[in-house]
C-alpha cells in the first residue's frame, strides 16, 4: 500500500441523517485521475455518504471499489501505520468486504483494528464489519509487513438498496495494554457500539 499525496484536494463536508458532520478528502491516488482515495481523517465514526462519492461509487451495488479503483485510506489511530478498505457487492446481493493493514516498522504484540459499519438514510446501523492485525514479532501474524482481511455478506438487494451510507473506524491496541485475544475483540466492539447503539449484525474476521 502507497501513501497518497493530496494533490488537488477536494473537502467534502458531509451531514448524515441523525449523525454528527463529518470531513474527508477526496484525492487522485499517485496522480492517476481514474485512481480514487477517499482519506479518512477520524479515527472515530467518519461518516462517508454514498451520494457523495463519484459515480459509480455513489451505489452501494457496484464491484469497481478496490486499489484499483477507489478506496477508503486512513492512518492508523495515533500511529503510522496504514489501513484500508473497499467494498465489492453484486446485482444479486453477494458482497465482500476488504480490510488491508500495512506498517512498517511494527512492534511485537500490537493489534491494529478497523471498523466499517453500513448505514440506512435513518441513522440506523443496519451491519459492521470488524477486522484486525495482530503483530507477532517484526511482521503481522502469518508473516509480512501487509496483512489483508476479507469478509462474505449475502443479502437480498432490496437490503443492499436501503444502504445510505459507510462509517468508519479504526483503533490500536498496544502490548503493554496487555489485553487478550477476546479482549481486543471485545473492546473493539464496544467503541463501535458507541456508534451503532448495538444495532444491526455484526461480523468479525482476522484473515
Amino acid at each position: 500500500m502507497k501513501a497518497t499525496a493530496p494533490l488537488a484536494a477536494i473537502l467534502v463536508a458531509a451531514l448524515a441523517a441523525g449523525q454528527p458532520a463529518a470531513a474527508f478528502t477526496i484525492v487522485p491516488a499517485d496522480e492517476d485521475p481514474g485512481r480514487i482515495v477517499v482519506v479518512i481523517e477520524r479515527e472515530y465514526g467518519e461518516v462517508v455518504p454514498l451520494k457523495a462519492l463519484p459515480a459509480p461509487y455513489n451505489s452501494i451495488v457496484q464491484d469497481m471499489q478496490g486499489p484499483d479503483g477507489l478506496s477508503f485510506r486512513w492512518r492508523q489511530f495515533r500511529s503510522n501505520e496504514e489501513g484500508m478498505a473497499y467494498i465489492h457487492v453484486s446485482p444479486d446481493g453477494a458482497g465482500r468486504m476488504r480490510f488491508e493493514f500495512y506498517g512498517r516498522p511494527l512492534a511485537d504484540g500490537d493489534t491494529l483494528g478497523a471498523a466499517a459499519v453500513l448505514v440506512d438514510a435513518g441513522g440506523r446501523a443496519l451491519h459492521t464489519f470488524m477486522a484486525r492485525a495482530d503483530v507477532e514479532g517484526e511482521t503481522f501474524a502469518g508473516g509480512g509487513h501487509l496483512h489483508r482481511v476479507g469478509m462474505e455478506i449475502e443479502r437480498p438487494p432490496e437490503w443492499w438498496d436501503t444502504v445510505d451510507t459507510i462509517a468508519f473506524f479504526h483503533m490500536k491496541y498496544y502490548k503493554v495494554q496487555a489485553p487478550d485475544r477476546e479482549g481486543v475483540w471485545q473492546a473493539m466492539q464496544r467503541a463501535v457500539e458507541r456508534f451503532t447503539k448495538g444495532e444491526g449484525t455484526l461480523q468479525r474476521a482476522d484473515r
